[in-house]
């Protein structure tokens, strides 16, 4: 769901004079849930209709988020530090459900970093297009690893919002944050809310990761 928070309901001649429909608050916290609710009623609808036209089985469906939470829930039931907007887990880390009866294996999970850019070499991969796509893609097919369990790579994921929020870059479990002169490191597999800053104490990771982000800035830079 995304702002405005508004549903069915909420036709002109009830609008409040002065009510803000983007902000986080308890009388839009109620519409998000009802908005959460008729997105649910539309995802059923469409995996129902694939279902009575026997289109099921030909058929892959991924259903994610493109940004982590909005703030809607009090900051105690959050899973992540921070929301939307935001270098943090909980501003970027979403789950993601794959579809696909007969082929994903029913109730498998997976704790694998798989990230939109995935998408497109998964999709001609799975359609048997991979070997037309650019060498120089961003991302890699996880076929493998979503219709045989395989494990998928490990690489470096990089994502920034400069100057604002700097550049933050995965590693494995290590996660690093550099906006400026200030630089984070935490290590998700231990302290997956991002409460303690260990960047002091492993300075030959660090000092990789920092390095790594730099090249990767310069590769990125218009003109570079």
């Amino acid at each position: 769901m995304h702002n405005p928070y508004q549903t069915a309901e909420d036709t002109p001649d009830k609008r409040v004079e002065g009510e803000n429909p983007n902000r986080v608050n308890d009388r839009n916290r109620a519409r998000y849930k009802w908005m959460l609710e008729d997105l649910d009623r539309g995802v059923g609808r469409i995996l129902d209709t694939l279902s009575e036209l026997d289109l099921a089985e030909n058929t892959l469906v991924m259903f994610f988020s493109d940004n982590g939470a909005v703030g809607m829930s009090p900051k105690e039931f959050r899973m992540f530090r921070g929301g939307k907007f935001s270098h943090y887990e909980g501003g970027h880390r979403v789950p993601a459900v794959a579809w696909w009866p007969g082929k994903i294996k029913a109730g498998a999970r997976s704790d694998e970093l798989i990230v939109g850019f995935d998408l497109f070499p998964t999709f001609t991969d799975i359609a048997g297009l991979s070997k037309s796509n650019p060498d120089d893609l961003d991302g890699a097919s996880f076929k493998a690893h979503l219709l045989e369990q395989q494990d998928f790579l490990d690489r470096d994921i990089f994502f920034g919002y400069e100057p604002k929020l700097g550049t933050a870059m995965r590693r494995g479990d290590w996660k690093m944050i550099v906006k400026e002169d200030t630089v984070q490191l935490f290590n998700l597999r231990n302290d997956p809310r991002e409460t303690t800053d260990v960047a002091d104490q492993h300075p030959v990771v660090t000092g990789a990761m920092q390095q790594a982000i730099d090249r990767f800035k310069s590769d990125v830079t218009p003109g570079s």
